[in-house]
C-alpha cells in the first residue's frame, strides 16, 4: 500500500525570494531611519551652507557651489529616492553651469521621485517655469498639474509665490484648466486681495 503522507517542504526558490524580501524590508526600515548612511545630515549641512552663502564673495560663491553639486551628486548616488536633494542639484547645477537643460533633468527626478512632496510643490512648479525654455509639449502641460497640486496642498505658499513673482493669472489658467473648484477659489481670494 502506498504512503498517503505528505510532506511539506519549502523549496530553495521560493526559499530565496522570502529571504531577499525580507533583507530588503530590514534595508529600507534602516534607510528610512537614516541608521545606513549620513546623507540625511550631508543634505542638512548643505542646506545650512546655501543659506549662509550670502556674506561671501562672488568667486568664493561660485566655488562653494561647485563643492556642494559634486557632494549632492554623491548623496543622490547613495539615495536617489531624495526629492530636496534632486531640487537642490538643479538649483547647484543651474547656479554652477547656467546650463538648463541638466538643471531641468533633476528638477523632473525631483517630481519622479516625490510628485506629492506638499512644503516642496510652490517652489517645484515655480522652478519648473523658469525652465519652460527648454520644457518638450508634454512637461509644459505638466505645469498646470503642478500649479493644481500645489494649491491643492499648499494653498497660502502657493498664493504667495505667485504674487511675488507676477504669476496670479497664469496659476489661476491652470487651475482652470485641471480644478476648477480651485479655480473658483483662487479667483474669489484674488479678487479679495484686489479690494
Amino acid at each position: 500500500m502506498a504512503s498517503t503522507k505528505t510532506t511539506t517542504r519549502i523549496k530553495p526558490a521560493r526559499f530565496g525570494v522570502a529571504a531577499l524580501c525580507a533583507a530588503l524590508i530590514v534595508f529600507s526600515l534602516l534607510n528610512l531611519s537614516q541608521n545606513m548612511t549620513p546623507v540625511a545630515k550631508n543634505n542638512e549641512q548643505i542646506d545650512n551652507i546655501v543659506e549662509r552663502d550670502e556674506a561671501l564673495t562672488p568667486d568664493a560663491r561660485m566655488e562653494l557651489f561647485r563643492r556642494l553639486k559634486i557632494q549632492q551628486e554623491a548623496n543622490l548616488a547613495r539615495k536617489p529616492s531624495e526629492p530636496y536633494g534632486w531640487s537642490r542639484l538643479s538649483y547647484l547645477r543651474f547656479m554652477t553651469e547656467q546650463d538648463q537643460k541638466s538643471a531641468f533633468a533633476a528638477l523632473r527626478m525631483s517630481d519622479f521621485v516625490s510628485p506629492y512632496e506638499a512644503p516642496q510643490l510652490p517652489e517645484r512648479a515655480l522652478m519648473w517655469y523658469k525652465f519652460h525654455n527648454v520644457e518638450t509639449l508634454a512637461q509644459k502641460t505638466h505645469q498646470d498639474i503642478l500649479w493644481q497640486r500645489a494649491y491643492g496642498l499648499e494653498r497660502d505658499a502657493t498664493w504667495r509665490i505667485a504674487v511675488r513673482n507676477g504669476l496670479v493669472e497664469q496659476v489661476g489658467e491652470s487651475l482652470k484648466k485641471t480644478a476648477p473648484a480651485f479655480y473658483r477659489e483662487w479667483k474669489a481670494r484674488q479678487q479679495n486681495e484686489d479690494r
